[in-house]
């Protein structure tokens, strides 16, 4: 360590390689690796050290607001300091350094059957338990499986290092100690298979000349004799060297109690250095496994190789000639792209492909060639292809069209045949179906003038909508659903406000009565610019807001600036229903017709913020509290209150930055549809992060929440781990409905009937439709609710919401008492979280209501 800090204060004032070359000026080569080995050691501790600073720099920085008086929010500091490429890589690696830790100290504790710090003495204990050093620890263990054995070899090693350096060494366990150990085992490996003789080998069966001789094994005889190592039935005694510098010493004549050591001890027989193997088939079996060894220690890759079903790609394979090995982390696993395939093989072809085994062979043939490469075992077969491929490298479309019987289907260009698959015959295309989106949208909104409406403000509350769900006798079982999630609520999870949002409401009758209904499907298609009908509901949760709770923000569902670039979400449009009648101070905020000047706004911000050399804020969504500031809203316009009647929809375009009242005095419940496209392929969405089509399908089939939300984000703030168990289906009502939850495509031929009615130009046709479907899901919804009852009841019992109508909300159920982890709390602390909070200005997915 006092070598790293001399060479970092020398770097700091001279270039780092003349700094390296100078400390190795006069040394031998293997006191070169030696020190070259003590800097990258201590370097891999400091580098773990730093991250770890940084970690609880941050958590301080973040758990005691330090930022609050001199910056307006953390975003502020966060740009000022670069926390996304300098401070969060560092977070994020030392939350993997822990996890990495706790799977190594595993790993040991199963070969030792205690970990590390319960094994070890504590006057032998390493100074800090780092990464690199458990690491060596496991490569150890792999090794010598004796705990006790692996105690008596550190403290010879450490003696050992104490004798030769008595001054400002450590007390306790090194990586180098560790690593002297493991390089101690490969040079008695070589020196006991010089000395074994003919006569001993005859007298021993197969298997123990396999354990004594067998390069691939751990290094040790099964049992573990204390004291040494047996090789052909031989015992070596390990006493580790000085590293590198040892063996330099005994070629000056220095050391020679070290070499003595390292010798296999035998019964009176000749210790000649000269001895010669007499047996050639043991020769051929050494030379090779010295070969293997050689390089795997080279590349610091265990010389045990796992079964060749597990193989990875960055260990050797004992399949392959060494000379391949460099390759193997390289080969790839799935078709990459033509020209970085030939230059893969090109480089591969130096050392020969019939030096590979058959299943990289077949790798290599398939994912940088897209060869067909199940030629039953004929290797050559494939070489020969591989090599013509890359011969005519750069007349990709003439080889896959001559040779097309070589090649996968995606890599060439398919014809009639390869098309159809089993079928005779090529479909037609279905007939183009298109809609009059102003009739459309009229009809629906009951009024001529609401089209001209939203296409002026880009907003519009369309009064009514749901008129007819507000009866009594349905109406009191939605606020009866809504009034047992709320109970359901635990308040604050994760220390993080609510805001009003529900998110673990995601399939409550109400929600799927409301996706269903044909009337919503319909105006929504219509106030989409694609007028894209093919729309599935991406399941998201409810909003229920309580007297006093904060709800305010200022945001966009859409990355303003890509917006801005290409118009990326622009057919997202927004909708929700709202159950309660809204007033001013409880309500969304919009600012009415800024889809017509939203890119000179952003123009603007850009400016501002490269005049304070700062980033433009990027990500799935677009948090505008602090950049729609007091000059815009006099410039562009102050966000005005919209409140919405109970029953009525409210639909927006998605380039309106919209937010909410501050803070709420009444209670406000609404409801989120998020009616979003499907594209020609009836797979992707309209925004390629989201998640797709099938996947949504499994989600309503199975009622269960989605892993990303609607711009392609995880859930930021929370979703449900398990799916409420107080729900159940509705049953079909109707064939839109069925597709707009994923219970059917929208190619299905009764699905388009429909579509064409509600679609179509005949008003009173689709009125008729309309009615008689919310008929269906009324009477539906009416079936379901006691079975919804039912199950809340019995999945919760004393705590549930029906028995304890009128009583005082029990106590929510809470964690055991925390029980450290006795393979990682003697070794490190526990991971910080990452200090986000719900009001972190960095994100930018706060969820929108629109």
């Amino acid at each position: 360590m006092d070598l790293m800090r001399q060479l970092l204060v020398d770097a700091s004032h001279t270039p780092v390689d003349q700094v390296v070359e100078e400390l190795l000026r006069g040394l031998s080569k293997a006191e070169a690796l030696a020190r070259l080995q003590e800097i990258i050691n201590a370097a891999s501790y400091y580098d773990e050290q730093i991250a770890e600073l940084v970690s609880a720099a941050w958590e301080l920085i973040i758990s005691g607001q330090l930022w609050d008086q001199t910056f307006e929010s953390i975003y502020e500091l966060e740009q000022i300091m670069s926390f996304d490429t300098a401070i969060k890589p560092l977070l994020q690696r030392r939350t993997k350094d822990q996890t990495a830790k706790l799977a190594v100290i595993k790993h040991i504790t199963r070969r030792w059957d205690r970990p590390p710090s319960q094994l070890l003495p504590a006057e032998i204990h390493p100074k800090t338990w780092s990464l690199p050093l458990l690491r060596s620890l496991r490569n150890l263990a792999d090794r010598v499986k004796d705990g006790e054995e692996v105690v008596r070899l550190l403290r010879q090693q450490i003696a050992e290092r104490r004798n030769v350096e008595p001054r400002g060494t450590a007390s306790g366990a090194t990586i180098r100690d560790v690593q002297n150990i493991i390089e101690g085992f490969f040079q008695a490996t070589r020196r006991g298979i010089r000395e074994v003789s003919t006569p001993e080998l005859e007298e021993q069966s197969e298997d123990q000349r396999e354990e004594g001789l067998n390069m691939e094994g751990n290094g040790h005889t099964n049992g573990q004799p204390r004291g040494g190592i047996s090789f052909g039935g031989r015992r070596s005694r390990v006493i580790s060297t000085q590293g590198a510098e040892g063996s330099e010493g005994n070629k000056d004549g220095e050391g020679s109690e070290n070499r003595e050591n390292m010798e296999t001890l035998t019964d009176g027989e000749s210790q000649a250095q000269d001895t010669t193997l007499r047996v050639s088939t043991l020769r051929a079996r050494v030379a090779a496994g010295r070969a293997r060894d050689n390089m795997a220690t080279s590349r610091g890759v265990s010389t045990r190789v796992p079964a060749r079903s597990k193989v990875k790609a960055t260990s050797g394979c004992k399949d392959c000639d060494p000379r391949c090995w460099v390759f193997l982390g390289i080969v790839p696993t799935k078709r990459i792209a033509h020209e970085e395939g030939m230059k893969l093989l090109e480089r591969t072809a130096e050392v020969h492909w019939t030096n590979f085994c058959h299943r990289h062979v077949r790798l290599l043939a398939a994912n940088c060639a897209g060869l067909y490469n199940n030629e039953g075992g004929k290797k050559h077969v494939l070489i020969r292809r591989m090599r013509f491929v890359l011969k005519h490298r750069d007349q990709l479309a003439k080889v896959t069209r001559q040779k097309s019987a070589w090649f996968r289907k995606p890599e060439r260009k398919l014809g009639i045949a390869d098309r159809l698959g089993p079928y005779m015959w090529q479909p037609s295309e279905p007939e183009p179906f298109d809609f009059d989106p102003e009739k459309i949208f009229n009809r629906y909104a009951g009024s001529d003038n609401a089209w001209a409406q939203f296409q002026e403000d880009g907003t519009i509350n369309v009064d009514g909508f749901f008129s007819y769900i507000l009866g009594p006798e349905v109406f009191e079982k939605i606020s009866e659903e809504f009034d047992m999630y709320k109970y359901h609520l635990r308040e604050k999870p994760d220390g993080k406000k609510q805001m009003g949002w529900m998110r673990h409401m995601f399939y409550s009758l109400t929600q799927q009565l409301v996706r269903q209904d044909p009337a919503y499907w319909a105006i929504m298609a219509a106030a989409r610019p694609d007028r894209n009908w093919k729309l599935i509901s991406y399941p998201y949760y409810t909003k229920d807001t309580t007297p006093g709770e904060i709800t305010g923000f200022k945001h966009f569902d859409i990355n303003v600036e890509k917006f801005c670039q290409s118009e990326r979400g622009i057919n997202q449009t927004q909708g929700s229903l709202s159950l309660d009648d809204e007033d001013e101070k409880n309500c969304t905020l919009l600012v009415k017709g800024f889809w017509r000047i939203i890119k000179a706004w952003w123009a603007e911000v850009t400016r501002r913020m490269a005049a304070k050399n700062r980033e433009v804020p990027s990500g799935h969504t677009t948090n505008a509290k602090h950049f729609y500031i007091h000059a815009d809203e006099q410039r562009f316009g102050k966000l005005t209150p919209v409140p919405c009647n109970r029953g009525a929809i409210r639909i927006t375009r998605p380039d309106m930055l919209h937010g909410s009242t501050p803070r709420a005095d009444r209670r406000r419940r609404t409801v989120f549809v998020w009616h979003c496209g499907i594209r020609e392929d009836h797979e992707m969405l309209d925004l390629e992060e989201a998640e797709r089509w099938s996947e949504l399908v499994q989600c309503h089939q199975g009622l269960i929440t989605p892993k990303k939300s609607t711009s392609g984000e995880g859930f930021r703030y929370g979703c449900p781990n398990f799916t409420f168990p107080g729900v159940t289906k509705l049953v079909s009502t109707s064939k839109v409905g069925d597709a707009m939850v994923g219970a059917r495509r929208w190619d299905d031929p009764r699905v388009l009937e429909e579509r064409d009615i509600l679609l179509g130009p005949d008003t009173e046709a689709a009125w008729i439709r309309v009615l008689d479907i919310r008929a269906r899901l009324v009477e539906e919804f009416l079936k379901a609710w006691p079975f919804v009852k039912m199950a809340e009841m019995s999945a919760y019992g004393e705590h549930s919401f029906y028995r304890n109508l009128g009583k005082e909300r029990p106590p929510p159920h809470g964690d055991d008492e925390d029980t450290a982890n006795s393979l990682l709390s003697s070794l490190s602390s526990e991971s910080s979280e990452d200090g986000e909070s719900e009001d972190s200005d960095k994100g930018f997915e706060l969820e929108g209501e629109l």
